[in-house]
């Protein structure tokens, strides 16, 4: 059913965005270093192929590394 599948999508969705926080929190535990220029970059460059690909439903959403 649709609300099944809107449900399965929310539950995907939580799952990546605990897996994204959890790896922004060991990499600044590790005091890895990163190029925030970089990171910008290739964030814009996902968003518009995501864009491209999905549609305007696709938000570049503020990010921060810390």
């Amino acid at each position: 059913t649709l609300l099944g599948n809107l449900g399965d999508v929310d539950y995907t969705n939580s799952l990546m965005v605990n897996i994204a926080e959890d790896r922004i929190i060991k990499q600044r535990n590790a005091s890895l270093h990163y190029d925030k220029a970089a990171v910008e970059r290739d964030r814009s460059k996902l968003v518009r192929y995501e864009r491209a690909l999905r549609g305007s439903c696709v938000v570049d959403l503020p990010l921060d590394l810390g």
